[in-house]
């Protein structure tokens, strides 16, 4: 018979009995690097990520490294291997960044782009890891990579390197960016967007003469001094404003219906043009466009949630690739005619009275450039043109924190 005193013993948690579960391969490897960020200055960060990602050495790694590149291999993780690859990579990236220490993040990209010179321990792993890595290199998600590392002859620059901003921006708001792909490329984001901004407001308020500190301040765009300052002087001195105008458009919308509005909000698009003789077409083409995708009329309740659908709507309308193939449709005609300043304009202008259709316009010019991307300069001239631009007017006008990526919660 079971003494009384048995009794007395406690009963294990429930817990020790199930089975723990098991800690995958690549989490073991991001935590690890968590914490040698957390504890090693970055120089030894770096020599980790060279002795596990890019030129294997069973003897630098610490022994739960050892056992996770076993665990990779033998399972043939491929995609785990290049997933935690880039979530150490942008966690090393946006460390770098709020410790202002951009060096790091050069030295980070020039490893990535030389591994195949890194001979590691020469083991099996060691080759398998550089074949899953030189294929990650080649990849077109890698471009951001290549922006960061010096130019070389092994890593030349692309004409579309120069609007990379456009991919930051759509890495940041894209879902299934790993939440360290997501900060590191917002913190890179304004990186190069304040730098651009900063050089373009010195180069014209300086006109390119050498400032009191000794800086001769380089223009930032690939536009011509004279179309630079014409630029300048109808967005930036413009009175009203083009926000002024915005805001004036806004405060009537009150006074209409959704069918009264439509045409009230395309002479609102078209007033003030540079060039309203060769675009007398247009306004009426993009009246028939909002009419025909909101048939229903005023049986639309007009607020702000319907105007930043129309101004979504519209973006998608003037941008989208596929419409490039058509001539009879605005986006091939304006590219053709070289009316980048009209077309940038548009565009500022529907930002202007719905800013939250910010984020889409930026993913609609990262959609545009991964069309042409790979086509050669000589061919793309009418692209750089209008990115040139639209980029010089985004960034004299939406200076506002609101037109700044959000990373989703």
């Amino acid at each position: 018979m079971t003494s009384g005193r048995d009794f007395e013993h406690p009963l294990a948690p429930v817990e020790s009995l199930l089975p723990k579960p098991e800690i995958s391969p690549e989490q073991v490897v991001f935590d690890c690097f968590v914490q040698t960020l957390q504890t090693a200055p970055l120089d030894d960060c770096l020599g980790l990520f060279q002795a596990f990602f890019v030129g294997y050495d069973a003897s630098q790694c610490p022994e739960s490294l050892q056992q996770a590149s076993y665990q990779l291999i033998i399972a043939n993780r491929r995609t785990g291997f290049i997933a935690v690859l880039k979530r150490c990579c942008y966690l090393f990236i946006e460390t770098c960044l709020n410790q202002e220490s951009i060096q790091h993040i050069a030295k980070l990209a020039h490893l990535l782009l030389t591994s195949t010179s890194q001979t590691g321990d020469g083991s099996l792993t060691t080759e398998r890891f550089q074949d899953w890595l030189r294929g990650f290199v080649q990849t077109e998600e890698c471009r951001v990579f290549r922006v960061l590392a010096p130019p070389s002859e092994t890593n030349q620059r692309t004409w579309g390197d120069r609007y990379v901003g456009f991919m930051l921006f759509a890495q940041v708001t894209n879902p299934q960016s790993s939440p360290e792909q997501q900060r590191a490329s917002k913190l890179l984001y304004q990186l190069f967007n304040n730098r651009y901004r900063y050089r373009l407001v010195m180069y014209l308020s300086t006109k390119g003469k050498m400032t009191a500190t000794g800086e001769s301040i380089k223009n930032p765009t690939l536009i011509e001094d004279v179309a630079l300052n014409l630029i300048h002087r109808l967005v930036v001195k413009k009175k009203p404003s083009y926000p002024d105008i915005a805001t004036q458009f806004l405060a009537q919308t009150d006074d209409h219906t959704f069918a009264t509005w439509q045409p009230y909000f395309v002479d609102y698009l078209f007033c003030a043009m540079t060039s309203p003789r060769r675009l007398k077409w247009l306004p009426d083409k993009v009246l028939q466009h909002l009419r025909q995708c909101y048939p229903e009329g005023d049986s639309i309740t007009l607020n702000q949630a319907l105007i930043n659908d129309v101004c979504r709507n519209l973006i998608h309308y003037l941008l989208d690739p596929e419409h490039l193939q058509d001539l009879s449709h605005p986006l091939p005609v304006l590219m053709i005619q070289r009316e980048y300043l009209t077309l940038s304009i548009l565009l500022l202008k529907l930002v202007l009275v719905a800013p939250e259709t910010y984020g889409e316009l930026v993913q609609a010019l990262n959609l545009l450039l991964g069309q042409y991307q790979d086509q050669p300069k000589e061919e793309c001239q009418w692209l750089m043109g209008f990115f040139e631009t639209v980029q010089v007017i985004l960034a004299l006008v939406l200076t506002a924190p609101q037109y700044c990526p959000t990373v989703p919660g």
